[in-house]
Parts: structure tokens; C-alpha cells; sequence
């Protein structure tokens, strides 16, 4: 699992609608090669936490209810651990 590919997408929007992005474009975000951008958005759709749609020059893509609640999780996880350091 990729939390890091997922939360960029999120940050990106994909949490709150479908949002058009390449794979190269992608690879700017998380600072890849387009080929490993590719097969971070296939693994995370494989994985059933994004959907995709292809367009012909680019993607659109969502980040489903699994993907969001994954992401809750590690919200909930970190703000966790920062209560308990501040107490």
C-alpha cells in the first residue's frame, strides 16, 4: 500500500471529485520517473483505494470510500500519537 502516493492525490483534490491528471504530471507530485508514477496509480487502483477513468490525454481519478477511509485511519493514528506526546 502507497499512503504517500494516496495522500498526494487527496491533497491534489481527488478526495472531493474526480481530478485529471497524466501519469507525468503525477510524477512531478511525487517527484518520480512517469513509469513509476504509472504503476503507483495501477497499484492503488488494484488495491481498490482509487478509481480511474482514462481519458486520451491523461486520467480522471477518484479516490474511493476505502481510499478515504484509509486515509482517516492515518489521520486518526497521528493525531493520536501527538495527543499522547502532549500529555
Amino acid at each position: 500500500m502507497d499512503i504517500l502516493s494516496l495522500k498526494k492525490l487527496a491533497l491534489l483534490g481527488a478526495h472531493q471529485k474526480p481530478l485529471e491528471l497524466s501519469s507525468v504530471e503525477f510524477a512531478t507530485h511525487i517527484d518520480s520517473s512517469q513509469q513509476t508514477a504509472a504503476r503507483k496509480l495501477k497499484t492503488l487502483e488494484d488495491e481498490k483505494l482509487i478509481s480511474r477513468q482514462i481519458l486520451p490525454d491523461g486520467q480522471l481519478i477518484s479516490i474511493t470510500k476505502n481510499g478515504i477511509d484509509l486515509l482517516q485511519n492515518e489521520l486518526n493514528d497521528y493525531q493520536g500519537s501527538f495527543r499522547e506526546m502532549a500529555t
